[in-house]
């Protein structure tokens, strides 16, 4: 896979967005705006650890890294996450 980047809203899908059946804290990348939003599920890794969990809040940034489609959603291995 190639790696993308990516600019949007770093949210909680549990806290933040109250997504059903997340049953605990997943980071999650909102890219778009309404009515054409893309979700791009945080995989854990080193650099999303060192960058921290955002809670019930939402920070702008830009990730990079590659993206892969499993149980019908869209997951973000970070190679590299800034503020935008």
């Amino acid at each position: 896979a190639q790696p993308v980047t990516l600019t949007g809203d770093l949210m909680c899908a549990h806290c933040t967005l109250k997504e059903e059946g997340v049953t605990k804290c997943q980071d999650v990348l909102v890219v778009g705006s309404e009515g054409a939003q893309e979700k791009y599920y945080l995989a854990k890794n080193d650099v999303s650890d060192k960058f921290g969990h955002v809670c019930k809040d939402k920070k702008k940034v830009t990730v990079t890294g590659t993206v892969q489609d499993k149980d019908g959603k869209h997951w973000i291995e970070a190679t590299k996450i800034e503020n935008a």
